[in-house]
């Protein structure tokens, strides 16, 4: 439905985050009941996520299930790059994930490798839990992109460590130049932005 938000009052509004409830005086369409931000409602979540890492440092925290063969592939993709822990690793590339699959023509290379046997291999194995610390904008990032998607935001994750390291591990001469030259560098730059 397109909305022009022509009727508009101030309103105290509650809104959830990973089971945390943020409330706040906005602006909200009467029409259509979207919240309109604004700098100062904005200022506030940021101030209130400040204050949630601080004190619900666990809400910021997401569980992964990898398989062995995942964690092997992790540990084989960290020695490109040494002094990273795994989990900064496991961060950049949830993020470069949903940054391909925004675009179309990279969101298909992305499909194609859910079709190797690297990537089948995954969900056949024992898993285990890998908890991996977001920040409080990355941890956004990750709820708007799980009611985008309808997927829990540790799938989300799952799924970005085994199609990233299926790229790594590929044969495919096609999906191993797309990690080398698209994926790669782009994670060597997100790491060195957190180093």
């Amino acid at each position: 439905m397109d909305c022009n938000h022509i009727i508009i009052t101030k309103k105290m509004v509650k809104i959830d985050y990973f089971g945390l409830t943020f409330s706040a005086k906005m602006e909200v369409c009467e029409a259509c009941k979207a919240y309109l931000w604004n700098t100062d409602s904005k200022e506030k979540l940021n101030l209130w996520l400040s204050e949630q890492k601080k004190t619900n440092r666990d809400r910021f925290v997401v569980q992964a299930s990898l398989s062995n063969t995942a964690k092997e592939c992790l540990d084989e993709v960290s020695k490109d790059y040494p002094g990273i822990q795994t989990s900064a690793l496991i961060r950049a590339m949830t993020f470069i994930f949903l940054h391909f699959m925004e675009k179309p023509e990279t969101a298909e290379m992305f499909e194609m490798v859910t079709g190797s046997e690297i990537y089948e291999s995954f969900a056949k194995q024992e898993k285990h839990i890998v908890k991996i610390q977001f920040s409080s904008s990355g941890m956004m990032d990750l709820h708007s992109w799980s009611k985008i998607l309808q997927i829990k935001i540790p799938k989300i994750v799952e799924e970005a460590v085994y199609r990233i390291t299926s790229f790594h591990v590929e044969s495919d001469p096609k999906l191993k130049a797309f990690w080398e030259t698209q994926i790669s560098p782009q994670i060597s730059l997100v790491l060195k932005s957190v180093a």
